[in-house]
C-alpha cells in the first residue's frame, strides 16, 4: 500500500532534519512565511497544515478531502476573540461574509450577505494555538515547496491569500500537483493572483464584473431559485449539487485557471443558518 501524503511529508520532513521544536518528531505542519498583513500592515504568518492527509482521510477536511491546508493567522491573539473586536481584517480584510461586515450590513437594513463557513473554534483555533506553542518550525519558502511538491494544495483554509504576496503563492502553488483558492481582494489585489486564484464574488452583478476582467468567479448565492450565469455551474462538492465529489476528487479545480467555457462556479450559502449549510 501507498503511503499517505502525512507520512510522505514526515518522511521528506526528516530527509531534510525539519523538526517540531518541543519535541524533535515530524511536524504535521510549519510556519513558511511571517511579513505585514497587505491590508493593514499587522504581523501575520502562513502556516502549512497536512495532518488531515491520511491514507484513510478519516481526519480530513469532508468539503476538500486530502488537500494540505494552508492558514492565514495572525501573529499575536486568538482567532475567536479576533472574530469579535475585528481584529481579523488583517487577514480576512472587508469580506463581507466577517462578524463585523454581516453586523454593519444589519444594522443599515441591508440583506445579510451570510455568515463564513469556516468554523474557527475548530482547526483554526487549533493551529493557531499550535503556533503560540511553538510545535510548528518556521521553513524556509524552497523547503516548504520540496514539502508540497506533487501534492494538493488549499490557498487560504482560513485568511484571504491575496493578504500575502502573489510571490509567496507562486513559489509553493508551481511545486503542488493542483491548488484551490479564493479572494476577495480580485478588485484591489491587482495582476499578480490572476490566474491563481477564484475571485469571490457575492451577487450576479460582482461576478459578471469580475469576469470581465478575466477572473475566473466563486460566487455565494442566497437564492436557490437564483438564475446562474453562462458557464456557471454548481459547485459539485456542494450539499445541493448532491456532494459527487470533493475539492480533491473534482476534476476541474478551482485554481483561477481558464477552464474550457467554465468562468465560474456557484455554491449556496453554507455559512452557520445558511441556505445551503447541512442540519
Amino acid at each position: 500500500m501507498a503511503k499517505s501524503i502525512k507520512a510522505q511529508i514526515a518522511a521528506r520532513c526528516r530527509a531534510r532534519g525539519i523538526r517540531r521544536p518541543d519535541n524533535g518528531q515530524a511536524p504535521t505542519g510549519a510556519i513558511i512565511w511571517q511579513g505585514p498583513s497587505a491590508w493593514n500592515g499587522e504581523p501575520i504568518a502562513l502556516l502549512l497544515n497536512w495532518s488531515g492527509c491520511t491514507a484513510s482521510g478519516d481526519s480530513a477536511n469532508t468539503k476538500t478531502g486530502r488537500m494540505i491546508q494552508s492558514y492565514i493567522i495572525r501573529q499575536t491573539g486568538s482567532p475567536l476573540a479576533d472574530l469579535k473586536t475585528g481584529a481579523d481584517a488583517s487577514i480576512c480584510g472587508n469580506c463581507p461574509h466577517r462578524p463585523e461586515q454581516v453586523a454593519a450590513a444589519l444594522a443599515a437594513g441591508k440583506p445579510s450577505p451570510g455568515r463564513c463557513y469556516v468554523q474557527v473554534g475548530k482547526s483554526v483555533e487549533t493551529v493557531a494555538n499550535g503556533m503560540a506553542r511553538g510545535i510548528y518550525p518556521t521553513i524556509s519558502l524552497a523547503d516548504a515547496a520540496d514539502l508540497v511538491e506533487g501534492f494538493l494544495l488549499r490557498l487560504g483554509t482560513y485568511g484571504d491569500p491575496g493578504m500575502l504576496p502573489g510571490l509567496v503563492w507562486e513559489q509553493i502553488v508551481t511545486a503542488a500537483s493542483d491548488h484551490t483558492g479564493y479572494t476577495h481582494r480580485a478588485m484591489d489585489t491587482g495582476a499578480d493572483l490572476l490566474g491563481m486564484l477564484m475571485a469571490s464574488a457575492d451577487s450576479l452583478a460582482e461576478a459578471r464584473d469580475l469576469q470581465a476582467l478575466g477572473w475566473q468567479t466563486f460566487r455565494v448565492s442566497t437564492d436557490p431559485a437564483e438564475p446562474r450565469l453562462r458557464g456557471e455551474p454548481r459547485c459539485p462538492a456542494s450539499r445541493e449539487a448532491g456532494r459527487r465529489v470533493t475539492c480533491e476528487t473534482c476534476p476541474i479545480k478551482c485554481n483561477g485557471a481558464a477552464a474550457g467555457q467554465l468562468a465560474g462556479r456557484v455554491i449556496l450559502d453554507h455559512g452557520p443558518g445558511g441556505i445551503g449549510r447541512a442540519a
